[in-house]
């Protein structure tokens, strides 16, 4: 996992048509769920104190769990990440744990799953297994039901219309580190 927000890649293309380019959301789900962490960037008038047309939050790193959209947990005792839940669209930057660099870039829709819902009982599940050092103590709520109260749950599904950063291909990236290709690692190790 990478500290710092990825590194910029190429410039963000421009807006094309509405119809996303073969494998791109396949380039998503891969990327994303490889990350243990993702970077999320909450546009300037969605956080607290700001306004239309002002810059966007600093990037956030928060983990996830990915099940055909990024599901993230916010809250007391849990990830910061302020304006998640009156944002629209949010950036989402991937980085490589390799090398720390960005893989991929793209735009979320943010909705909030409800406790006690079908989606909510779909990953609920997922989330437990995922969050590390979750402490337990004996006569208080499970983590479940904390999170059920106090805390908040957001699907971030791929926008299929907006523009996409995708800095390198996993597939072909993955192919040349299992033979053994050494270019095909920054830090020069062989594939696995």
């Amino acid at each position: 996992m990478s500290a710092r927000p990825p590194e910029p890649g190429p410039a963000r293309p421009q807006p094309g048509p509405a119809r996303p380019e073969p494998g791109r959301l396949a380039l998503i789900a891969e990327a994303t769920k490889r990350a243990g962490l993702i970077w999320i960037t909450v546009p300037g008038a969605a956080v607290p104190g700001g306004a239309a047309g002002t810059a966007p939050a600093r990037p956030r790193p928060v983990w996830h769990v990915w099940r055909d959209a990024a599901y993230v947990l916010t809250g007391p005792g849990e990830q910061d990440v302020p304006g998640l839940g009156r944002a629209a669209l949010v950036t989402v930057s991937v980085a490589s744990k390799d090398t720390g660099g960005l893989l991929v870039r793209w735009t979320a829709r943010v909705s909030r799953v409800e406790p006690g819902s079908v989606e909510w009982s779909g990953i609920i599940g997922a989330l437990l297994a995922g969050r590390l050092n979750e402490p337990e103590s004996p006569g208080t709520p499970s983590p479940a039901e904390r999170w059920a109260q106090t805390g908040n749950v957001y699907r971030l599904t791929p926008d299929e219309a907006a523009p996409f950063d995708a800095v390198c291909n996993l597939d072909a990236a993955a192919q040349a580190r299992r033979a053994g290709d050494p270019a095909a690692d920054p830090a020069g190790r062989p594939g696995t």
